[in-house]
């Protein structure tokens, strides 16, 4: 929200727009049927999504979000991941970016998985296996700073 806090996705609301609509897992969280098709040209919504690293050494990365692909994976489990970190204070599946709907637009969330947590500027990410909305220019860090300053990216979207 405006002050700085983390604030969960409102599942309720979100649950309640999906009731019935989500089909075999099709669909985005928090959108209905057809509103991710653009009503123009008939071209399907999507976020790119890139990471940029805070430090050297660190992976970057980037994908389209859309309907289709609408997760990337962050952990040190080789070959179940999008972005591996082989590093032991980082868990197997240690966290989640998601697209989601809100408010008929796009957006993107956090979900922390792992054993000692994600930090989303600066804030630990107060619950784990919730979504968090996130926005562009947000730092998302994997490791606590005390351990290691700046092990993680900035959030481009």
């Amino acid at each position: 929200d405006a002050s700085g806090r983390m604030v969960p996705v409102d599942d309720k609301a979100v649950d309640a727009a999906l009731s019935g609509k989500r089909r075999g897992g099709g669909g985005v969280y928090g959108f209905e049927g057809d509103l991710l098709q653009d009503k123009k040209g008939g071209a399907k919504k999507a976020i790119a999504l890139r990471l940029e690293p805070l430090k050297p050494g660190m992976p970057s990365y980037e994908r389209v979000l859309s309907e289709d692909r609408q997760n990337v994976t962050i952990g040190s489990r080789r070959g179940a991941v999008d972005v591996l970190l082989a590093d032991e204070a980082v868990s197997k599946r240690h966290c989640v970016f998601g697209l989601i709907g809100v408010h008929n637009e796009l957006a993107v969330s956090i979900v922390d998985h792992s054993t000692n947590g994600t930090w989303v500027n600066g804030k630990r990410v107060p619950a784990k296996g919730k979504r968090f909305r996130i926005h562009s220019g947000d730092r998302v860090e994997v490791k606590e700073s005390s351990l290691e300053e700046d092990y993680g990216w900035i959030c481009d979207f």
